[in-house]
C-alpha cells in the first residue's frame, strides 16, 4: 500500500525471499527504499521471515508495527 507519503509493506514473506519482494515492489513503480513501514500480522516464518533483511536493505528507517502479543516471538 503507498500513498505519496508512506509505502506500506504487510508481511515480509518466507527468509531469503527479499529478492522477490524487491521485484514485485519494483514492478509497481516504486523502490525498496520508499518503504516507510511494515505490518506484521503474526509470528510465523512465512509472515516474518525477510523481515531483518528488508529492515537492513532500506536507506531509511522503518518502523515495524505487530500486536504485542506477538512482538515477543518476533524479536526472537
Amino acid at each position: 500500500m503507498w500513498d505519496e507519503d508512506n509505502m506500506i509493506l504487510v508481511d515480509t514473506a518466507y527468509p531469503g525471499q527479499l529478492s522477490l519482494l524487491h521485484e514485485a515492489i519494483l514492478s509497481t513503480g516504486l523502490h525498496i527504499h520508499n518503504l516507510t513501514s511494515i505490518f506484521i500480522t503474526h509470528q510465523d516464518l512465512d509472515h516474518i521471515g525477510s523481515l531483518a533483511d528488508i529492515i537492513q536493505a532500506s536507506s531509511s528507517p522503518v518502523q515495524v508495527f505487530a500486536s504485542s502479543i506477538e512482538k515477543p516471538y518476533i524479536q526472537g
